[in-house]
């Protein structure tokens, strides 16, 4: 739980105010993003990383290498590889992709 201490958390609320998604950044990364497997197709992904982007100055992210589907909305919406990783931000085994955003 000390990790979201690190992380300012915004939320996507629907219209019965019900959390679909939040998005958690920490200086200039973007370090979560999460929408409710029910509401996928519907922007909310987007809506909170063009918010991350155009309202908190935040244009980087890592993303699991494997992940082929982030990655692919990452691209979509304008990010591009500036680097790889063998091992996460833990040392662990799973390489990561260093992403920026370039409009």
């Amino acid at each position: 739980m000390d990790y979201f201490r690190m992380v300012d958390i915004y939320v996507y609320k629907n219209e019965q105010g019900k959390a679909i998604g939040f998005i958690g950044v920490s200086e200039s990364m973007v370090e979560m993003l999460f929408v409710d497997a029910t509401f996928r197709g519907r922007a909310v992904g987007k809506k909170l990383l063009e918010y991350a982007i155009y309202t908190l100055n935040v244009y980087k992210l890592d993303v699991n290498e494997q992940n082929t589907q982030a990655l692919g909305f990452y691209t979509h919406m304008g990010f591009k590889i500036t680097g790889r990783s063998q091992t996460d931000s833990e040392g662990k085994p799973y390489p990561l992709l260093h992403l920026q955003y370039e409009a």
